[in-house]
């Protein structure tokens, strides 16, 4: 959930004219205190990224993902 790429502009839960403004690590880290969470720890991936032309083919090609 924390892979950022451009959103679909035309997807269902698409919102594409929006620019990324870091907003969504913000809230996340507001609603873990409001939680009372004490410790996170963040991952590397567990997924290979569909981002370019829809498929896996760039990252594995390049090695991009994972890591």
């Amino acid at each position: 959930f924390l892979n950022f790429v451009a959103d679909e502009w035309n997807g269902t839960w698409g919102d594409g004219a929006r620019d990324f403004t870091g907003d969504f690590y913000v809230e996340m880290a507001k609603d873990l205190e409001r939680a009372k969470f004490d410790y996170v720890l963040i991952e590397d991936k567990l997924m290979v990224s569909t981002a370019y032309g829809g498929t896996m083919e760039y990252d594995l090609k390049h090695g991009v993902n994972p890591k």
